[in-house]
């Protein structure tokens, strides 16, 4: 989905949709309250929190222009 929004090949958006609900269930308090827990402990979560935003408002972006 990554590389599909890189390239702005939007001819399905199925994977787009796929990756807002990793980001949404990412940005949930049960996930959040996970990164928290581990962060000192020296393990991370596979996605951070500044790819986070930065993903969301790329896949925003891509379905609003598919939209358009």
């Amino acid at each position: 989905a990554v590389r599909t929004l890189e390239r702005g090949d939007l001819c399905e958006t199925f994977s787009l949709w796929q990756m807002k609900l990793v980001l949404e269930l990412c940005e949930s308090r049960v996930l959040q309250q996970r990164l928290r827990d581990t962060q000192g402990q020296g393990r991370g979560l596979l996605l951070s929190s500044e790819f986070l935003p930065v993903m969301k408002s790329s896949a925003d972006r891509a379905l609003d222009r598919w939209l358009c």
